[in-house]
């Protein structure tokens, strides 16, 4: 099942949606109030022709008792000219849905980076590293350009006319998705420096060790490398 619809009929204008919205945008439509249903109609009558109007006419009420199931073109097509008649609470929450499904707020700028330490050092590592996710956290920009076209072509069908409430809601949710991900990243930079020490109390410091972090800006990738074991130590060990 694609992603979108997009129907190539007698309009030119071609609908695309998020297809987990298809079940929200379906309630949505027989919710219609018998006034906004009429536009409805209407509309589905100068788009797709006078049989497609009589035949969805005449098998609504049957739908709406689920005495017979539309087909999935037809009520695709229905619902691809519904937003218009949706209120901007409803266009809201289908727009927060999609967004809370499908964003992933990574900036195109993002960078790859591998941090090389000692155990003599580490514990400066880690909290260099701290700073530099919170520095980083409060420098983070967030552009629509940096959203999946899909997720753009949703918004446009759903607010044609209203996209600056629309893009006021796309920026919010993804600076709450980037600084959700900018705190687990410091949280996770905690932990493993509380795991460190814990290796470090129990001599196992001649060991390698290596850690990953995410956010959406950068990936660190940090290898504390093992001390030199004493000659006496390799003996002990040669002999456990």
């Amino acid at each position: 099942m694609g992603y979108y619809h997009v129907w190539h009929q007698r309009s030119p204008r071609n609908f695309y949606f998020a297809e987990c919205l298809f079940s929200d945008l379906t309630n949505f439509f027989f919710q219609l109030d018998s006034d906004r249903l009429n536009v409805l109609f209407d509309n589905y009558k100068e788009e797709y022709g006078e049989n497609a109007y009589q035949y969805a006419l005449k098998s609504y009420p049957k739908w709406k008792l689920h005495i017979i199931n539309p087909s999935r073109s037809t009520i695709s097509r229905l619902v691809g000219i519904l937003p218009p008649l949706l209120s901007t609470e409803q266009r809201i929450t289908l727009l927060q849905k999609l967004l809370e499904r499908e964003l992933r707020p990574v900036q195109s700028e993002y960078s790859s980076k591998s941090i090389n330490t000692d155990w003599d050092n580490y514990r400066a590592c880690f909290v260099s590293l701290t700073k530099q996710i919170e520095s980083n956290q409060k420098r983070f920009c967030i552009h629509k350009k940096e959203c999946s076209d899909k997720i753009l072509k949703t918004m446009d069908w759903l607010f044609e006319d209203d996209m600056v409430l629309a893009q006021d809601i796309l920026i919010k949710n993804m600076k709450q998705i980037a600084d959700f991900k900018f705190q687990n990243a410091i949280y996770q930079a905690r932990d493993y420096l509380r795991k460190c020490d814990e290796l470090y109390q129990n001599e196992r410091f001649y060991d390698s060790v290596s850690f990953s972090l995410e956010t959406p800006s950068a990936r660190f990738d940090i290898i504390i490398e093992p001390k030199k074991k004493p000659f006496g130590k390799k003996i002990h060990d040669f002999f456990l």
